[in-house]
């Protein structure tokens, strides 16, 4: 398993619209960016980038580029995921905040989960979405940004080659991992080369399809 942690923040300004989650929320001022400056799908696309030691955002998207600009972070989120499934890790789950001494974000959460899931292609289960306040202090409790944190587990059924990832898996019959592995479903459900030797999926404890 990899974990993988964002951070992200903007600043709030007058005469843009305020994005977070992919949801257009009522406010009198939005955040300063290139994209569309969601601070949040920022912080989570890095999380998810970092676990999969496929550096960040600026590497991928870099802010010079003019297809970015105005662009919803939504669909960057699923080019990230595209990026995660070619290198067959799945998103366990996510947990995030973000931190705003205004507007409250309450009423907007269960979007803003739905909008995140759908991006990556999980449930809204696997998406936990908080909110808080500084309390006056600092720059997001004067009112001058928002930002956010993320963190994320990603999993994957294919050994990925680090040394004593499968210690507990020697002397195993070679051919009965391969079976195994070959009766993943999320291998099968992605569509990926089956039969290969997997070193941390749960289904090398099954020896036939449910």
């Amino acid at each position: 398993m990899r974990v993988g942690q964002g951070y992200d923040v903007h600043r709030l300004v007058m005469g843009r619209s305020l994005i977070i989650g992919g949801v257009d929320i009522p406010f009198s001022m939005g955040l300063l960016g290139h994209s569309d400056a969601d601070v949040l799908v920022h912080a989570i696309m890095d999380a998810l980038l970092g676990a999969a030691t496929l550096g960040d955002i600026g590497t991928h998207f870099p802010d010079m580029e003019e297809k970015y600009k105005g662009i919803s972070s939504l669909l960057l989120l699923e080019k990230v995921a595209e990026m995660l499934e070619n290198k067959l890790f799945f998103v366990e789950n996510i947990d995030a905040v973000i931190i705003a001494e205004a507007p409250k974000m309450r009423p907007f959460i269960h979007d803003i989960r739905t909008n995140i899931a759908t991006a990556l292609g999980i449930t809204i289960d696997q998406v936990n979405i908080k909110a808080t306040s500084e309390e006056g202090l600092g720059f997001t409790g004067i009112g001058a940004g928002i930002a956010a944190q993320a963190i994320c587990l990603l999993t994957t059924p294919v050994n990925d080659g680090r040394t004593g990832m499968n210690e507990d898996r020697k002397g195993t019959n070679e051919d009965e991992t391969e079976a195994s592995a070959s009766y993943c479903p999320r291998m099968i459900e992605r569509k990926a080369v089956t039969g290969v030797i997997c070193g941390r999926c749960p289904c090398l404890s099954k020896t036939e399809p449910e």
